[in-house]
């Protein structure tokens, strides 16, 4: 298994966003980069039926952006909380997705680790 870019701050994600065409390309995205799950969130102001104007409000996903992207929410975090809305809500979430999502749309910024380390672990290591 080879091993994937992790990505921590926004400047990172803004060099590699050029490479996806749209907002569901995670999956491309996922074969090659992950987010460093210490990386911290901001939220934009912008709202939920801007960037998800396909999403029925109070869904699975609506909820994941509205609940578990709250502002200064670690990557993990994030990903725990989707997980367990889409555990409720029978989804089926994949690592990242929605954070590639919210990012792409300018939801949310990705911050570096409070520690200031950029440096994640590898995924797939």
């Amino acid at each position: 298994m080879s091993k994937k870019t992790v990505l921590s701050t926004q400047d990172e994600w803004e060099s590699v966003r050029p490479r996806f065409r749209n907002a569901s390309a995670y999956r491309k995205f996922a074969a090659d980069y992950a987010f460093n799950p210490r990386s911290r969130i901001s939220r934009s102001g912008k709202a939920t039926d801007v960037v998800l104007p396909k999403a029925k409000p109070g869904g699975w996903r609506w909820k994941i952006f509205e609940q578990a992207m709250s502002e200064g929410s670690t990557v993990q975090q994030v990903n725990e909380r989707a997980q367990a809305i889409c555990k409720d809500a029978s989804g089926k979430p994949q690592r990242d997705a929605d954070l590639f999502i919210a990012l792409f749309n300018g939801y949310v910024s990705l911050l570096p680790p409070i520690d200031g380390g950029t440096r994640g672990p590898q995924a797939g290591s």
